[in-house]
């Protein structure tokens, strides 16, 4: 919802605006994707660059196991975020 009202205030700025907030928030979701989550793009390079380590693949459980705790984490951080949202509206 923030970033809603953030993006609404942006555009009625003007153009330029939005365009640089819309423009950061690419990049910090972009870095964020890269955090070394096992279900993000950035846990899967850890992942690859532990196989490398070890010259062998991880089990399939293994992969199971950290994608869904990977997932459970995330699944969290969100529902946190949206919690967080939820009181600053109520205030």
């Amino acid at each position: 919802m923030l970033i809603a009202q953030i993006g609404y205030a942006k555009a009625k700025a003007g153009i330029w605006d939005l365009l640089h907030f819309i423009g950061v928030l690419n990049v910090t979701l972009m870095v964020i994707n890269l955090l070394p989550i096992p279900v993000l793009d950035g846990g899967m390079i850890l992942l690859a660059v532990c196989e490398g380590i070890q010259r062998r693949r991880l089990s399939p459980k293994t992969y199971s196991v950290l994608t869904t705790a990977g997932g459970v984490f995330v699944l969290a951080l969100i529902l946190f975020a949206t919690y967080n949202d939820v009181l600053r509206f109520l205030r």
